[in-house]
């Protein structure tokens, strides 16, 4: 079984995210990714609800927590954020499933090649 990202906004207001891999959770981390591909954002956290650094820091941890893959998820974090962490209540708890973030970071992936060609 593949993990489960979920995430709501703490009492203190920051938008926190736990990964549940099998018994073990896990909270997401704000600086995500080896340098040089790591995406230095937003130095006050995760945000979702809109098109700003918060936003931007989130959907790249998420995607590359998913695909493993600096250079990849470098490539389609913004697209990601447009796509859906911008569109996620800012005041409602929210879970994706791995499997759902694959799917949906795999079809970012392939329309950025078709892009690039």
């Amino acid at each position: 079984m593949g993990k489960i990202y979920r995430g709501s906004r703490t009492h203190g207001g920051s938008v926190q995210v736990f990964v549940v891999s099998g018994r073990i959770e896990t909270t997401l981390p704000l600086r995500y990714g080896p340098e040089p591909n790591g995406v230095r954002h937003s130095p006050t956290g995760f945000e979702v609800g809109y098109q700003g650094s918060g936003p931007a820091q989130l959907a790249f941890a998420l995607a590359y927590d998913v695909l493993q893959n600096g250079e990849q998820a470098q490539r389609v974090y913004q697209s990601f954020k447009r796509a859906v962490i911008a569109a996620l209540p800012s005041e409602k708890r929210w879970e994706f499933t791995e499997s759902d973030l694959r799917d949906i970071l795999a079809d970012l992936v392939a329309a950025h090649e078709r892009e690039a060609v």
